[in-house]
């Protein structure tokens, strides 16, 4: 690989704001060294160390020849010292090189040392924070846990610091960052049917997020996209009627999702072609039952009654999802459950 010669964020020109970290990083690489073997700190090896940086921030210090590397475009960035194998991070408002942040930070992330992460919690939570919110940061669960448990999913600004990234000066939505949201911070819920409601405060905000994603397309990266997926999150809570609201005002989504094969997400494609209150059409399943006919039962689990038996090639009308099974009408207006590996949704 070519490497670059300066990394993108190792230089700040705005106006009359100038600043070279190469330069400004040069006198301070002694000072940081002396300040972090007060501690006894144990160097990591030059593999280990990029693939840290790699790990978590998503930073290829290869490609780069320069001894600093910036890892993130700010005044106060986090800086990979490569002569060293450290990160060097200035403490909250001091003038002084502080050895004890330095050797915890490194220690915590090159190691996972849970004493370090414990002092990190305690005094700069904002470095744990910042893991996440400026790197998309999601394969440690007790940093998630940590981070989820300080941010108010009622206020829209903290919930966007979690779910986008910028890019090129745009938003980019981190669906992975949605799915450890509802895995870590809501432990997994998720409705069966869409007769229930995951009653949490983030689907609700995600209802403005969407607004406003709307309203103001040009700043995001596939902004169609990312409304299908948090709309998808609202199916999955069983907040239909935000879903309803939506798609009555901008009634051309509908055709976005449908050309686009509701971008594969499988419970808004369920709720809109089925439910949806303003879908034309009602949506059918055709038997297809290898055995000839598929058993209606009377609840959605194999040992429940059977109603009826369904030929097979004869159609039911859908009436809602409930998880592996789908409540249908049969054509002798019979109601009552079927399993979804026994029809074709047509």
């Amino acid at each position: 690989m070519e490497k670059s010669l300066t990394p993108p964020f190792n230089q700040i020109n705005e106006g009359e704001l100038n600043i070279n970290f190469d330069t400004l990083m040069a006198s301070e690489v002694g000072k940081i060294k002396t300040a972090i073997d007060l501690y006894n700190y144990n160097y990591p090896d030059p593999t280990l160390f990029k693939n840290k940086i790699k790990d978590y921030f998503n930073f290829d210090l290869d490609a780069y020849g320069n001894n600093i590397v910036v890892l993130q475009y700010s005044l106060t960035p986090e800086i990979a010292i490569k002569e060293l194998n450290v990160i060097y991070v200035e403490y909250d408002g001091a003038i002084e090189i502080n050895g004890e942040l330095l050797y915890n930070y490194n220690n915590y992330l090159m190691y996972n040392d849970s004493s370090s992460f414990k002092w990190l919690k305690q005094n700069q939570p904002y470095l744990l924070k910042q893991l996440i919110t400026s790197y998309g940061y999601t394969k440690d669960k007790d940093v998630l846990k940590f981070v989820f448990h300080s941010t108010d999913f009622n206020n829209k600004t903290d919930v966007e610091d979690l779910l986008f990234a910028v890019s090129d000066s745009k938003y980019v939505l981190r669906k992975e960052m949605l799915d450890e949201i509802r895995d870590v911070a809501y432990k997994g819920q998720e409705i069966e049917s869409f007769s229930e409601v995951v009653d949490e405060d983030l689907y609700y905000t995600l209802i403005k997020i969407i607004t406003k994603i709307e309203s103001s397309k040009d700043l995001y990266v596939n902004p169609d996209k990312s409304i299908a997926i948090l709309l998808n999150e609202l199916a999955k809570s069983g907040i239909t009627g935000a879903i309803d609201s939506f798609l009555n005002n901008n009634s051309s989504f509908l055709n976005t999702l449908e050309t686009n094969h509701f971008y594969d997400l499988k419970r808004l494609k369920e709720y809109v072609t089925i439910l949806y209150e303003n879908q034309p059409t009602i949506k059918k399943a055709l038997v297809t039952d290898s055995d000839g006919f598929t058993n209606l039962r009377a609840a959605s689990n194999s040992k429940s009654d059977i109603i009826q038996q369904v030929k097979k090639d004869e159609y039911v009308e859908i009436l809602e999802f409930s998880g592996d099974w789908i409540l249908v009408k049969t054509k002798e207006n019979n109601t009552g459950y079927v399993h979804k590996t026994k029809v074709t949704i047509k």
